[in-house]
């Protein structure tokens, strides 16, 4: 339960009625809404939320975020412009901004997101740091897995998962960051420590419509990074310099190529396991893992870049 101003202080809104004292729970399905709770209702894609107000409020909602005000609600009205904005900022608030106790590490891309996520949290449990991953197949707090709706989970449900890793005294999260959730502005309110980009390929055409927006919306993570943060970028993506444009946090590189901070040495081997040496900008790392194929190179790389710039090191 939160007070209602607390959790609104971040908001430019006009009220219709009495604001309630305090919140119990916030919703954006009408059907999950308990007594005393705040629903939110948002524009979709497909449908507008406005037209479950009826029976958000039957469930017992005690206010209403909406962006078009209605007429003889007997619940008051909190009008925003934009309610899914405004939901990200709220859940934020009354979740007590969990992603700033962590440190969060995104990444996005076409291909070999899941597989550096996991990577990464390999990386990180072996070297005895409670550790947390958020992705296709849910999510894992330390070793226990837990099933979610979407690879980058919902506002309300992102902020959950984030405090109950706090909760849970976990220090580090690698998280997948899908094109949708950042077009859609689900990510918006949280706090990234380091970002990462793959590689780009044609997919979600169907939503994005062109190569441009798709390549957009990827990029937006970069932008949305502190100047105290990181990036580490696949170069050798023809993408690549679009994401370096978008980031003003430091920008490490990474590439099979050669010519990066991040490159394997020459005599690295892949067939049956990776097997070889990694130069990063300070040191030389032995590389010794149980996957196969070139694609799996640029997804260790990448994690192995991560790793190195959150000075984490497998015992």
């Amino acid at each position: 339960m939160k007070k209602t101003k607390n959790i609104l202080k971040a908001l430019d809104y006009t009220i219709l009625g009495e604001l309630p004292d305090k919140i119990t729970s916030i919703h954006n399905n009408s059907k999950e809404v308990k007594p005393g709770s705040l629903f939110f209702a948002i524009k979709g894609t497909k449908v507008d939320g406005h037209k479950y107000i009826p029976e958000a409020i039957k469930n017992g909602a005690e206010a209403i975020i909406l962006e078009d005000k209605q007429d003889q609600l007997e619940v008051p009205q909190i009008i925003v412009e934009d309610s899914r904005s405004a939901l990200s900022k709220v859940a934020k608030s009354f979740y007590d901004d969990p992603s700033s106790q962590l440190k969060v590490v995104g990444i996005t891309g076409t291909n070999g997101k899941t597989s550096v996520v996991y990577i990464l949290h390999k990386i990180f449990i072996s070297s005895g740091i409670k550790a947390g991953k958020i992705g296709t197949l849910g999510y894992t707090i330390g070793q226990n897995d837990f099933e979610c709706s979407l690879t980058t989970p919902g506002i309300i449900e992102l902020q959950k998962i984030f405090k109950k890793m706090v909760n849970n005294n976990v220090k580090v999260v690698a998280m997948e960051v899908s094109s949708h959730a950042l077009a859609l502005g689900r990510v918006n309110d949280i706090t990234f420590s380091g970002a990462c980009f793959t590689n780009l390929s044609q997919d979600h055409l169907d939503f994005h419509k062109t190569m441009q927006a798709y390549a957009n919306a990827k990029a937006k993570l970069f932008s949305m990074l502190n100047k105290d943060g990181f990036a580490i970028c696949n170069i050798d993506s023809d993408y690549s310099e679009m994401f370096i444009k978008n980031c003003s946090a430091q920008l490490l590189t990474y590439s099979l190529a050669g010519d990066a901070d991040y490159t394997w040495s020459e005599g690295t081997t892949f067939h049956n396991s990776i097997e070889g040496i990694v130069t990063t900008p300070k040191s030389k790392i032995k590389i010794n893992a149980p996957l196969a194929g070139k694609f799996n190179l640029q997804n260790v790389l990448a994690a192995v870049a991560i790793s190195d710039k959150l000075a984490i090191t497998t015992n």
